[in-house]
């Protein structure tokens, strides 16, 4: 089952596997933090490709808090950028009509399984956008780069 723009609750006894890719366009590599919660047992792992790192890490909230404020992020389930309209034509300030173009950046990829609800979305630069959506992932990545005290590690894009 498919759970584009519904929110799932963390704290429950069900088994949830995360994973959020950060591929990075310049460097030709990736980062990746894999969450897997397993009734009352949480790791996280950090992945870098460049140089090849793998760090077990834990939230700096604790476990239990961690994924009660994951929860209420409102952030798990969004629809994929592909779905959402073309938002690179904008209007400033003067009524002047403009593009918005990217020509360096990352793409994120998010991966989410629990129970018989899953979902895979991604997004290139989110701070680019001016969807909600874009930005409720860029709160994620920010909770997240905090929580497990990644600055920069998932990316530079928000």
């Amino acid at each position: 089952m498919s759970c584009a723009n519904k929110t799932l609750a963390f704290n429950s006894q069900e088994i949830v596997e995360l994973n959020i890719r950060s591929i990075h366009s310049m460097r030709k590599s990736y980062t990746e933090l894999r969450l897997t919660k397993n009734n009352s047992y949480s790791t996280a792992v950090f992945y870098d490709d460049i140089p090849k790192t793998e760090i077990v890490l834990k939230p700096e909230s604790g476990w239990s808090d961690f994924w009660k404020k994951l929860s209420a992020l409102e952030t798990s389930c969004l629809p994929d950028s592909s779905e959402l309209p073309d938002d690179s034509e904008r209007v400033d300030e003067n009524g002047s009509v403009y593009h918005v173009a990217v020509l360096d950046g990352g793409l994120y990829r998010v991966q989410l399984q629990t129970g018989d609800i899953s979902c895979d979305y991604s997004y290139d630069n989110p701070s680019s956008h001016i969807w909600p959506e874009a930005k409720k992932l860029q709160r994620l990545l920010n909770f997240l780069s905090k929580e497990f005290k990644l600055y920069h590690a998932l990316g530079r894009d928000f």
